[in-house]
């Protein structure tokens, strides 16, 4: 197994980062001729912890035949592994034609924005009220309430049992982790409510941010960057880091959340990938109820911005934005 905090990925932080948790958290990585080998024994559904992360981007269309011979030699004999996960350790986005077999296989970009700052920022939406706390990982209830606020963050898109069960698997593991690897898990606490986390791992003189998540009734109101803020203070006093890196989705408006904290871009972290056959059955459409009103408002606030639909007489913070899932819902 290759020793990680000996893989240098020049600028390419991401994947770098990536890997170096991985390790921490129980996968194995294995260098191969073109490529490294990700497995992760305890969690076969995780598909950025079973993957190929090759070298370079896929160079013509061929790579294609050739990329899925080496993952069906890599996982073929792994019946839980029905996925196909690949990612590339250059910034390179390929040309059209090279991954156009890949399009009509199936297979949908996996693009994140790769950030880092030195220290996050407070800004004027840092919240007094709440405190920032690491996780003990000898604390059985600590953890335990980790877990519950994992599910109530959960994805409803996701056939909720097998969802949570994957979810609860990666709480286990990174709890494990914390035992051997330097890093953090803190919670952002209103009340003694546990309401929002995120992990912080130590990656030579980087910290890597990890699952940075509020639950869905505090979102929007300035807990997430104060976790953020808080976080690394706490990753500077007891680990010694210097800067920091995260990844984020390059759409929508959480990466903007970041940049005003102080984060830069630094570059983009690219991959494919294929649910199993029958994936798609595990998406549910349902009527919505009540309960869904607070994760409707979310995404339509998340969207405002990009149709113009954000001005006078229709803010984001508008209260109708909250009270229309609602009366639909009900």
């Amino acid at each position: 197994m290759a020793e990680m905090k000996n893989v240098d990925f020049g600028k390419h932080l991401g994947y770098q980062t990536d890997l170096a948790i991985l390790a921490a958290t129980g996968s194995e990585i294995e260098r191969r001729d073109g490529y490294w080998r990700v497995s992760t024994p305890d969690n076969r559904r995780y598909y950025w912890g079973n993957f190929l992360l090759m070298d370079q981007a896929p160079q013509s269309v061929s790579d294609f035949t050739r990329w899925l011979d080496l993952f069906q030699s890599e996982f073929g004999e792994i019946q839980e592994v029905a996925h196909l996960t690949f990612g590339w350790v250059t910034e390179d986005k390929p040309a059209l034609a090279d991954l156009q077999p890949f399009y009509d296989a199936g297979f949908e970009d996996e693009t994140s924005l790769v950030l880092g700052t030195e220290m996050p920022a407070s800004t004027a939406s840092n919240r007094v009220d709440l405190e920032i706390r690491a996780l003990n990982p000898k604390d059985d209830h600590a953890w335990q309430e980790l877990g519950t606020l994992w599910s109530e963050c959960a994805d409803p898109v996701y056939e909720r049992e097998s969802h949570l069960k994957f979810l609860l698997e990666r709480v286990q593991a990174n709890r494990r982790s914390l035992r051997t690897h330097a890093g953090l898990w803190a919670g952002a606490y209103l009340d003694g409510r546990l309401i929002g986390d995120l992990g912080i791992y130590a990656v030579g003189s980087f910290g890597r941010y990890q699952r940075v998540q509020v639950h869905p009734e505090f979102r929007r109101g300035g807990v997430g960057a104060t976790l953020v803020v808080g976080a690394a203070k706490i990753a500077a006093h007891f680990l010694g880091t210097k800067r920091f890196v995260l990844v984020a989705a390059p759409e929508g408006n959480g990466h903007r959340l970041y940049e005003g904290l102080g984060f830069r871009k630094l570059g983009f972290q690219r991959g494919l990938s294929r649910a199993p056959a029958g994936a798609k059955a595990s998406v549910i459409l349902r009527k919505a109820v009540v309960e869904d009103a607070p994760e409707i408002a979310r995404l339509i606030r998340d969207v405002m911005p990009e149709f113009g639909a954000n001005g006078p007489g229709f803010a984001i913070n508008d209260p109708e934005v909250d009270f229309i899932p609602r009366q639909y819902a009900e």
